[in-house]
């Protein structure tokens, strides 16, 4: 007679999320799995866990990334020594779940690769010895030396991992494609206001001619025109009509100033264009 079951019955109200697992259990890829069998002299040989052997090597070597079966054997070969042996009441065997677990490690990662097979490979060791340093630092006694070194090696095996992760990832990433970002920038112009308030003239520069405002009561303006060659620029009005106009020079009684750079021939001056 069975002992009773005294564990809660399952809750209906999860009933959704696990339809959901369910179905992305099944999307994912099988993996190919391993079946330890025993040899006439008392060794252990990997063997397929299904009759079609064929099938179970072509998805072999595909969790290695590789073509060869050599590799593939030798890589399985290499994670057997990985793991430990345990006692099934008649004879010590190598633990086959913790084989198939190495083998979904190096089939999660998807080695493109024997190289980065071989990075796979070495990561399933790094994580197989920091967790067992992390177990032997937790219950090696009540603390002294060896408990700090485990705990050392712990941290320093985690770095090796996290290294070893991020080769992985930039190895898979030259393979990859090229993403190429544009980002458009924005240019905004402005125009400045100049005010001149001693003669009281405003120039206004976002116009395309200057603008001479009196205080008075009138306001003319003047577009900017070039002269020919040679010849002086005209006299800006005075804000005043009846007065005299306002010299070029802004000295009384001095000869007009020569013509801007601008209003002269392409040459730029008198001297044939030289600068």
């Amino acid at each position: 007679m069975s002992e009773p079951d005294f564990k809660p019955p399952f809750n209906e109200a999860d009933r959704p999320f696990v339809e959901k697992a369910r179905a992305r259990h099944r999307r994912r890829p099988p993996n190919p799995g391993v079946l330890m069998r025993e040899e006439v002299d008392g060794l252990w040989r990997i063997e397929p866990p299904h009759r079609d052997r064929e099938a179970w090597e072509v998805m072999v070597c595909e969790a290695f990334g590789t073509r060869s079966e050599s590799a593939a054997w030798t890589f399985l070969d290499q994670l057997r020594g990985l793991v430990n042996n345990y006692h099934d009441g008649r004879a010590w065997r190598p633990n086959e779940f913790e084989l198939n677990a190495l083998l979904a490690i190096v089939h999660g990662s998807k080695p493109r690769d024997e190289l980065q097979a071989c990075l796979v490979a070495q990561m399933a060791a790094t994580h197989v010895l920091t967790m067992r340093a992390s177990s032997y630092a937790l219950n090696e006694g009540d603390g002294g030396p060896p408990r700090v070194e485990l705990a050392a090696l712990t941290a320093r095996l985690s770095r090796a991992f996290c290294d070893q992760t991020n080769t992985l990832r930039k190895l898979k990433s030259k393979g990859g494609r090229q993403h190429i970002t544009v980002k458009y920038e924005r240019h905004e112009h402005k125009h400045v206001h100049v005010h001149h308030e001693g003669g009281g003239a405003e120039i206004d520069t976002q116009a395309q001619g200057r603008t001479a405002r009196g205080r008075g009561s009138g306001a003319e303006t003047i577009e900017a025109r070039c002269t020919p060659p040679g010849e002086p620029c005209a006299a800006l009005p005075g804000p005043d009509p009846t007065r005299d106009r306002v010299s070029t020079t802004g000295k009384e009684g001095e000869a007009p100033l020569r013509p801007a750079r601008l209003c002269e021939g392409v040459g730029g001056s008198d001297r044939g264009g030289e600068r």
